[in-house]
Formats: C-alpha cells, structure tokens, sequence
C-alpha cells in the first residue's frame, strides 16, 4: 500500500519523497519473507505428519535445508535486482549518477560555466551580469555580482541576491538598450523566465557558450546558454 500511494497518488512521485518509508518497506518486507518462509515450513511439517501417521518427527535438519535454499535463491535475486537497477555498483564506475532512474535533477557543470562568464566580466569590466537563478552566480563570482534577474516576480529586488527583477521582454529590450554590454546565463528548464526572453536570445544575442548535462548517462538534455551583447574585439 506504501509503494502504491508513493507511486501513484503522491503528486510527485521523485524517488527522494520515497526515503521516509523505505524503513517501513523494508521491515514488512522481511516480515512478509519470514511469513512465507513458515507457511512453507508449516506446510512441510504437515505433510511428514501425515505421511508418518501424525507421528512426531524430527524435523530440524528438513528446516535447516529448506532455509538454506530459501537464503541461496533470494540472495542472488535482490543484488541481481539492485545491479540491474543501476542502485548497486559491483565494480568501481567512471560515472555515479545521483539519480539517472528519475532524472528530475538537471545535473550541469555550473563551474565551467562560470569560469567562463568569470573570464569574460573581467575582460570588459563595465558589462553587466543577468541569470534566471540568483544562488548560482553567488556562489562561483560571489556576492554583489548579479546586476539582475530574469524571473516572473512582482518584487522589483531580489532579497537574496539584491539583483533587479526583470519579468517581462519589453523590460529585458529596455535594459539592453539602457546597458552597452552585458552576459546572460539562461537555461532550458526553468518555468519562471519570462516569455519571449529565451525567443530573442536564440534570435538576436551572440551565443558565446553552451554546455549540456554534466554526466553522459543521462538521458534528459538540460542546455545551459550563455549570450552576450556590446562586446567589441578588445573585449575578447
């Protein structure tokens, strides 16, 4: 019942809002295996009762052996299982995915990019910065660093970041107008950004960079574009 209501009736059925249980899962799991292990012990005890006249017998070394077979097969099935699923590395891996079964976590190489967006600010110091995240460039350039905001938001400033909202196109036309250079770090998966933005960019703006997902196993594409405007040749 656990396992359907997860997988069916929770609104998002991601594997991480499925670890609160798995302890749960796992004790009736195993209650259940031993249930099944002494119905067919019961049943084995039955049938040498009456075969014996319902005699009693002995039956510790029949138990025994019915438990070793019980352990030999499902051992082999649950890391058969685990191994094929992809949970469960028997050999040491290039790769490890966090989670390539779900694929809800857009794993990008935020770094790289960065360093790139780094590498081109301090060519032409007076360019400004614009994403539609405000953790990531906090993190990689520091704070004070965002100039602004591409979200939909009634906010005019951004209280972690104190970037400048900017939620709509006609804004986005302006402050390119307003502003001789500029970077713009946007991705492909977030809902937030305005619509029409990422239209324009592919459009109007030079694509300096684009990188995908950061493992190979995945097989979800999560682009990350990074555009610019106003740079001259002194600025490369």
């Amino acid at each position: 019942m656990q396992v359907f209501a997860v997988s069916f009736l929770a609104p998002q059925p991601f594997t991480r809002y499925f670890y609160p249980i798995f302890v749960f899962i796992i004790l009736l799991a195993s209650y259940g295996i031993l249930e099944i292990r002494n119905w067919i012990l019961d049943i084995g005890g039955r049938k040498t009762g009456m075969d014996i006249g319902y005699q009693k017998l002995d039956i510790g070394g029949r138990i025994s052996s019915i438990q070793y077979l019980i352990s030999i097969f499902l051992i082999p099935l649950v890391v058969f299982s685990l191994w094929k699923s992809d949970k469960l590395s028997l050999f040491p891996q290039k790769i490890y995915s966090l989670n390539a079964d779900m694929q809800e976590i857009p794993e990008v190489d935020w770094k790289k990019i960065y360093m790139f967006v780094g590498e081109k600010l301090k060519l032409q110091p007076g360019a400004i910065l614009v994403t539609n995240w405000m953790d990531t460039p906090i993190w990689f350039l520091g704070e004070g660093r965002l100039d602004f905001l591409l979200r939909k938001s009634s906010l005019e400033v951004d209280l972690f970041s104190g970037a400048k909202y900017i939620n709509s196109l006609d804004k986005f036309l302006d402050l390119i107008e307003e502003e001789p250079a500029g970077i713009l770090v946007l991705d492909s998966w977030d809902e937030a950004v305005p619509e029409g933005i990422r239209e324009y960019c592919h459009n109007n703006l030079k694509l300096e960079f684009e990188i995908d997902r950061l493992y190979p196993v995945q097989p979800r594409y999560w682009t990350v574009w990074v555009y610019s405007w106003g740079y001259t040749e002194t600025g490369y």
